[in-house]
């Protein structure tokens, strides 16, 4: 796994620890939310992205 990578899952996953503190749990309706919610799936997506690049250049190595 690549250093840059890695930073870019670190910094993905320090941004979803951000939002799930300004997160208002009293209210969980889209509406009040909304930010939130688009952001914790836009880092999940980062990630996931991430980790398939990895393992796709991982198998373009091997092989």
């Amino acid at each position: 796994m690549t250093t840059f990578r890695k930073t870019v899952i670190l910094a993905a996953l320090i941004l979803i620890v951000i939002q799930l503190i300004v997160f208002d749990y009293q209210d969980l309706r889209w509406v009040a939310n909304s930010s939130a919610y688009i952001g914790i799936v836009a880092m999940l997506l980062v990630i996931i992205s991430m980790i398939l690049s990895n393992r796709n250049e991982r198998k373009e190595t091997d092989s």
